[in-house]
């Protein structure tokens, strides 16, 4: 079996650390307005703003950079075994956390944004279709990726050069997703499209990084200074600049901290990041509808309270919570 690269497993602990500390401060952003309170936090506010330029973007790089290692197994890709392998990954654990866990914890809250609304909307509309079903739009989106990914493996497959082909198609297709997404708007009134336009093109950066990872020099000291220095650059040109996580400006930076995270982190082994990174699918599925706890009854208390209930409190419960399922042997719930 081959060395599990160490890298990628630290940062995908990173990766769901920082989604995991982004929504326990999302309270305090300024571009945020589901809930209310009357603290200001501008320190919290500013580092959310970093965030939210990176945490998506890693996460789905991660994702193209893992595919490299499937292309690199010899075995040949079969679109229909590809598709159900990530049906059972991604979708079924986005329905069953979905209706069992998210849907559930918001009703007992009284969540204003289902107010009013019967349960067979919620459940559709809002929740399936995807027009209020919180941070599990990311798996839906994935998966699709996921259907194009397959689609053009297919495709190279009948061609010599096998994965030449697909990374130009990849990065063409990616250019031309992200260019739809800038210049079609409407594009976002699609359910989960809008996400696929804006993040595919972090999916195939994070394939290119695996590809051409022995070019750029990898975790070499030149490029390890390179990457903090970009990163610091980076956060300091967000905070002057305001951008957001949508239109050149984002997808400049975004791509510059993607490239600046794999630079840093080392491969070597960090004990800290394994159980983090082992558990990183059920603490994204677990956290986030825990903070509707204490955004509903306690919006009020001191930013740093908030933080340390919900990104230790709520962290270590989703931690827990997702060892206590691969326990009772209900892996299925977090796509294993």
């Amino acid at each position: 079996m081959k060395r599990q690269r160490q890298d990628i497993v630290a940062i995908r602990a990173l990766a769901i650390l920082l989604v995991m500390f982004g929504h326990s401060i999302i309270l305090y952003s300024s571009s945020w307005n589901v809930y209310g309170t009357t603290q200001s936090a501008p320190v919290l506010d500013a580092v959310k703003s970093v965030i939210d330029v990176l945490q998506m973007p890693l996460f789905f790089s991660i994702s193209g950079f893992c595919l490299m290692f499937t292309m690199q197994s010899g075995h040949r890709i079969v679109f229909i075994r590809f598709v159900l392998d990530k049906v059972k990954r991604l979708l079924v654990p986005f329905l069953i956390v979905g209706i069992g866990w998210l849907v559930p914890i918001r009703l007992l809250l009284g969540y204003l944004g289902y107010e009013n609304k019967p349960l067979p909307y919620v459940l559709i509309y809002d929740f399936l279709i995807g027009f209020d079903n919180g941070h599990l739009w990311f798996l839906p989106s994935l998966f699709l990726m996921f259907i194009v990914v397959g689609g053009l493996i297919e495709i190279s497959a009948l061609w010599n050069k096998y994965e030449r082909l697909f990374e130009g198609m990849l990065i063409a297709v990616a250019f031309g997703l992200y260019m739809t997404a800038l210049c079609v708007p409407a594009i976002t009134f699609i359910p989960y499209m809008g996400n696929v336009c804006r993040y595919f093109i972090f999916f195939a950066l994070g394939f290119v990084i695996h590809r051409y990872e022995d070019a750029l020099h990898m975790h070499s000291r030149g490029s390890v200074l390179a990457g903090v220095l970009t990163l610091l650059c980076s956060c300091l040109i967000i905070q002057l600049t305001g951008i957001t996580k949508n239109g050149i400006g984002a997808l400049v930076v975004g791509a510059a901290m993607v490239l600046a995270m794999y630079m840093v982190v080392p491969d070597r082994y960090i004990q800290i990041s394994q159980p983090i990174s082992k558990d990183s699918l059920g603490l994204y599925l677990f956290h986030s509808p825990l903070l509707y706890i204490s955004f509903t009854f306690w919006p009020n208390i001191s930013p740093w309270l908030m933080v340390t209930i919900n990104f230790v409190g709520f962290g270590l419960c989703a931690l827990l919570l997702t060892e206590l399922i691969r326990f009772l042997r209900l892996g299925f719930v977090i796509g294993e």
